[in-house]
């Protein structure tokens, strides 16, 4: 399976003994990568406005769409 970012970016390159710029490429992916993504996960997370008064909207607007109960 090629890996897009170690292999072309970082020019890795299988069986071989890597460059620096391969082994900083294979660091940067198992670490600052992912923790960027995280962090972005968790702002866009934190900037849902999701608490009770909205979890009982959320489950009165999908009662009436089941017609459960009336509008």
């Amino acid at each position: 399976m090629d890996a897009w970012p170690d292999s072309h970016v970082f020019r890795y390159v299988a069986n071989v003994e890597q460059t620096s710029r391969s082994l900083h490429g294979i660091i940067l992916s198992m670490s600052w990568i992912p923790c960027v993504l995280l962090v972005l996960a968790a702002a866009a997370m934190a900037a849902y406005p999701l608490n009770d008064a909205m979890m009982v909207k959320i489950e009165t607007d999908l009662k009436e769409r089941r017609g459960e109960i009336e509008p």
